[in-house]
């Protein structure tokens, strides 16, 4: 083989992009995942995993786990769904695949208008965090915790052919209004305007993690207050990107 494993992440990287641009999402994730796949093929890799998201259920609700019906909603989570099939015609014709479903990733390096990385600018600048429904839960999930998720299903047997949500389900439920509120505090500045939902997205809960943690031993360990505070403290170091 001429590599040990891939770790699919190329995407257009969220909804609203490929609501923009629909042509260009479909060429990059659809042709660009098959590019992968023949190319791993061909090379003998031994193990393909593909990152797809918590955005192939549509609306869930908590303790979703992987046999839960998939109903996406909007172009991206369906064709992240649509991914999802194409790696199973691959791992039917004999490629070991792991299909990962991250949520509500956050943390540094993030692109800057996620909904977490938009509620930390804004508070740092001192400006209004709008928030798009306050009761709304989302597996806030630290990048390291999903980082981890993603290297042991890369390594481990137990994961080939299946599908695996690597989130942090944390014992505390976090809405998005406690994730403002954690900005504003940390920063010390910001102020909060809270408004309906936004519908082009789907009301999302919180994923079961039971399956990872029993396959390859996944222990997501950072929660929601201890990650906006590594992720704070790493704006401060980078003032550049936050001052205006």
């Amino acid at each position: 083989a001429m590599c040990d494993g891939v770790i699919h992440l190329a995407s257009f990287p969220r909804q609203k992009v490929v609501n923009d641009n629909p042509l260009l999402g479909s060429k990059y994730m659809s042709e660009g995942l098959l590019n992968l796949l023949e190319n791993s093929v061909k090379h003998n890799v031994n193990k393909f995993v593909y990152i797809s998201s918590s955005m192939v259920y549509g609306d869930f609700t908590n303790d979703t786990d992987e046999s839960a019906a998939t109903n996406p909603i909007g172009q991206y989570g369906i064709l992240k769904l649509a991914g999802e099939w194409l790696v199973k015609d691959y791992a039917r014709r004999g490629l070991n695949t792991t299909v990962i479903r991250p949520s509500a990733v956050y943390g540094p390096r993030d692109v800057d208008d996620r909904v977490l990385s938009k509620f930390m600018l804004s508070a740092l600048r001192d400006e209004t965090l709008t928030v798009r429904g306050a009761a709304e839960v989302l597996d806030f999930t630290y990048v390291d915790d999903t980082a981890q998720g993603i290297v042991l299903a890369a390594l481990s047997d137990n994961a080939n052919g299946n599908c695996y949500n690597i989130t942090r389900s944390s014992s505390k439920a976090y809405t998005l209004l406690d994730a403002a509120e954690i900005c504003v505090k940390l920063a010390g500045r910001g102020r909060i305007n809270c408004v309906d939902r936004d519908l082009n997205f789907p009301s999302r809960g919180r994923l079961s993690v039971d399956r990872a943690s029993q396959d390859f031993e996944y222990s997501p360990s950072v929660d929601l207050d201890e990650g906006l505070k590594r992720y704070y403290d790493w704006y401060l170091q980078h003032p550049v990107l936050w001052r205006r």
